[in-house]
C-alpha cells in the first residue's frame, strides 16, 4: 500500500549528518549552501544542513562562529566519507547541472544480497551480481565500468565491483543564444569502496600509461583507446575518480577548488525522501508531443488533452525522481509557491492518465502515486509495480510529472 502522506518521513543517516552539524562536515555542506544562496537571500534553496549552531550565516557565507572551511581543504573532504554516498556525490556535482544522475551501489548490493562483491570475489560471484542487478531494473546509472570489468581485473587491479557510488551530470555551458550551438559539459566521479588501498588506483594508473598533467597533479590522460577512460582527476579525500569530457572534468575541479555545488538544491527536499538508492534530477519541463514520443500523432496529443487540459498547468522548474528499492519512489516536482492551488490535483490526474505511447504501457500498469503540496514543491510518494518501465520512463523524456503547460492552440 502507499504510505499516508504523514508517515512518509523516515529515519535516515541524514539524521545523523543534521545532529551532528558541528562537525567538519557540516560546516563543509553547509558553505556550499551559503555560498549557493548568498546568505541574505532567505528564498534561496536551504542546503543540505543547517548551519552548525543553527543560527543563519554570516554575510561573509560563513556560519556564525565557524572558521571558513573550503571543500579543497583534506579536513573537511575527509569528513565526507563518514555520511552516505548522496552526500558526497551532491558535493561534487556542479551547482548548474542540467540533469544529474546517482546510484549508491552499496546499498543495491546489500539489498540484493551481494553486499560484499568486490573485483576480489569469484567471477561468477560478480557476474551474478550484475544479472541481478540489471534484472532488478531500478538502478539509474552505476554500470560505467561493466563492460571494462575484465580487462580492469587483469590490467588495473580493481574493477567495477569497487564502485560505492556514481554521480554522473550534462551541464549547458553558458554564453551561447542557441542551444544547437551551445558546447555541453559531461562528467562523472566513481565514489570507490573505503578498503580500496589508493596506492593500488594510482599504480595502476601509473602502470597502464595514464601520465599526470604536467599543471595539475591530481589528473591523468591516457591515449590508449582500450582504457577504461581518458581523462580523469583524482579526488583522493573523497577516495573517487572523475571522468568526461574536458569541460565537464573542468567543471567538477572547479567545484572540488570551491565552487557552488548541486548540494543546496537537494536542500528543499530532504525531510521527505528516506534512503536515497538512485536519483534523477533535471531542470525545466517536457512539452506533451515531445513526452509522448517521437511516434505520436496529432490525434494522440488530442486525445489526451481532452481527456487532461493542461493549459494552465504550472510549468516546473525542476524535477527529481528519488528510488528508495525496487518498489518505492518519490517524485519532487518544483513548481514554486504561486502555483495554483488545483494544479497538484491536474498534474495527478495527467500521470494516472498517461497512456505510455514510449513504452507501450499505461503509467497506470507501472505505478501508482499519492500527491501532495509541500511549499513550492508537489511531492508524489510512488509505488513502483513494473521498476524496469519506471526506470525508462525517468531516464527519458517519457514523464508525465514534468509536462509543460500545453494547448493545441498553441
Amino acid at each position: 500500500m502507499l504510505r499516508a502522506p504523514h508517515q512518509r518521513r523516515r529515519r535516515t543517516p541524514f539524521d545523523v549528518l543534521r545532529r551532528t552539524a558541528a562537525t567538519t562536515v557540516a560546516v563543509v555542506l553547509a558553505l556550499t549552501a551559503s555560498a549557493c544562496s548568498g546568505g541574505a537571500d532567505d528564498s534561496s534553496p536551504r542546503g543540505l544542513v543547517d548551519s552548525p549552531s543553527g543560527s543563519a550565516a554570516a554575510r561573509d557565507g560563513t556560519p556564525s562562529g565557524e572558521p571558513p572551511i573550503t571543500f579543497a581543504s583534506p579536513t573537511g573532504t575527509s569528513g565526507l566519507l563518514d555520511y552516505p554516498h548522496f552526500v558526497a556525490a551532491m558535493a561534487v556535482v556542479p551547482q548548474k547541472a542540467a540533469v544529474v544522475t546517482f546510484t549508491d551501489l552499496d546499498l543495491v548490493k546489500q539489498r540484493l544480497g551481494y553486499g560484499g562483491v568486490t573485483s576480489d570475489s569469484p567471477t561468477s560471484e560478480r557476474f551474478d551480481f550484475w544479472e541481478r542487478a540489471r534484472a532488478d531494473g531500478a538502478m539509474f546509472t552505476g554500470t560505467r565500468l561493466y563492460d571494462d570489468s575484465s580487462v580492469m581485473s587483469l590490467d588495473y587491479g580493481w574493477t567495477g565491483e569497487d564502485v560505492a557510488w556514481e554521480v554522473d551530470f550534462v551541464l549547458t555551458e553558458d554564453g551561447c543564444q542557441r542551444s544547437m550551438l551551445c558546447d555541453t559539459s559531461h562528467g562523472f566521479v566513481l565514489g570507490l569502496r573505503r578498503d580500496l588501498d589508493w596506492s593500488v588506483v594510482t599504480g595502476s594508473l601509473q602502470d597502464n600509461g595514464f601520465a599526470a598533467d604536467p599543471t595539475d597533479d591530481e589528473i591523468f590522460r591516457t591515449d590508449d583507446p582500450k582504457a577504461p577512460f581518458e581523462l580523469i582527476h583524482l579526488i583522493p579525500e573523497l577516495h573517487a575518480i572523475a571522468g568526461g569530457n574536458e569541460l565537464g572534468l573542468q567543471r567538477i575541479s572547479d567545484v572540488v577548488d570551491g565552487a557552488p555545488p548541486y548540494a543546496p538544491l537537494v536542500g528543499p527536499i530532504y525531510d521527505r525522501l528516506g534512503t536515497v538508492e538512485s536519483m534523477h534530477a533535471a531542470t525545466g519541463c517536457v512539452d506533451l508531443p515531445t513526452a509522448l514520443g517521437p511516434d505520436a500523432t496529432t490525434d494522440d496529443v488530442t486525445a489526451f488533452l481532452k481527456q487532461n487540459p493542461i493549459d494552465d498547468l504550472a510549468a516546473p522548474v525542476s524535477t527529481t525522481v528519488v528510488v528508495s528499492d525496487r518498489r518505492a519512489a518519490d517524485i519532487e516536482v518544483e513548481v514554486g509557491a504561486e502555483a495554483p492551488a488545483d494544479d497538484l490535483a491536474v498534474r495527478q490526474t495527467a500521470i494516472e492518465s498517461w497512456p505510455g505511447l514510449q513504452t507501450g504501457i499505461p503509467f497506470a500498469e507501472v505505478a501508482a502515486l499519492r500527491g501532495e503540496r509541500a511549499d513550492a514543491y508537489e511531492s508524489f510518494d510512488v509505488e513502483v509495480a513494473d521498476p524496469p518501465t519506471f526506470r525508462a520512463m525517468v531516464l527519458t523524456d517519457d514523464a508525465p510529472w514534468a509536462l509543460c503547460p500545453y494547448s493545441e492552440a498553441g
